[in-house]
């Protein structure tokens, strides 16, 4: 049988070589289609009970796995000049493509009764552009006499800034120009001031995760093909037969 096999193979070796050459062409074209997913898989079967109540739990209460983090420690952040830049980097932030919602100290609400509507309304505590320092100081005791940002907002001098990004954008590879951008305009911000940013949520952990295994996979593809050439250099002796071994590695192996 392996005779025949080998009969075969030797009086059709141009056919079979034009074959795989030509398959290796298709299968490296269809290779430039291959996209890393940016979906994680879930542990649990769709219809396992734990996996039912967490779906209407989200559906109850929604889901927070689309927001980012940005916190910052600045007992001066609300001075005046500073604070305007806090401002502007929520504008900055708002404006990104996939940018659903932000909150921070900067754009906050208050919760005021109508009486004549009876009911409740919500207040935008900025309203207009701040222009000195004693209307910033009067904004700051307006919001730190509201308890319900106390500890989310804000704690000790230690600022936050939530930032909702689009779930479709999450779920794609846009999520990682996205997450960038806001990263750029935060640092910067910490830059010019000589404070310390930090960054945390989902999104911002799953791009860096995201970033890692992309970077760690090249480098893989990459040092297992130094690896399986020098071994095939050390075997064989030349280099010309390394790279043929790479086109017809079938046969290269087969006919030694």
């Amino acid at each position: 049988m392996w005779t025949k096999i080998s009969i075969f193979i030797l009086r059709n070796k141009l056919l079979l070589i034009t074959a795989i050459f030509i398959f290796t062409i298709f299968m490296a074209y269809r290779a430039t289609f291959v996209k890393l997913s940016y979906q994680y898989a879930a542990l649990l079967p769709e219809k396992d009970i734990a996996y039912l109540n967490y779906q209407n739990f989200k559906n109850l209460f929604g889901d927070d796995a689309n927001i980012i983090v940005i916190g910052i420690k600045d007992e001066n952040l609300f001075e005046l000049e500073k604070f305007k830049e806090w401002i502007k980097l929520g504008e900055l932030i708002t404006d990104l493509k996939g940018i659903e919602n932000l909150v921070s100290v900067g754009n906050v609400y208050n919760l005021k009764k109508n009486s004549k509507l009876k009911k409740f309304e919500l207040k935008k505590i900025i309203n207009n552009e701040i222009k000195t320092q004693k209307e910033l100081d009067s904004i700051k005791t307006v919001l730190y006499s509201l308890p319900f940002y106390k500890k989310i907002l804000y704690n000790e001098n230690a600022y936050l800034m939530a930032v909702t990004v689009n779930k479709k954008k999450f779920d794609s590879k846009e999520r990682e120009a996205v997450v960038d951008s806001i990263e750029y305009f935060a640092r910067a911000f910490a830059k010019k001031y000589n404070d310390e940013i930090h960054f945390s949520g989902l999104p911002y952990t799953r791009t860096l995760i995201a970033k890692k295994v992309k970077k760690e996979l090249n480098m893989f593809i990459i040092l297992a093909v130094l690896v399986t050439a020098t071994i095939l250099y050390l075997f064989f002796r030349s280099f010309k037969i390394v790279i043929n071994c790479y086109w017809y590695s079938e046969f290269c192996f087969y006919d030694k």
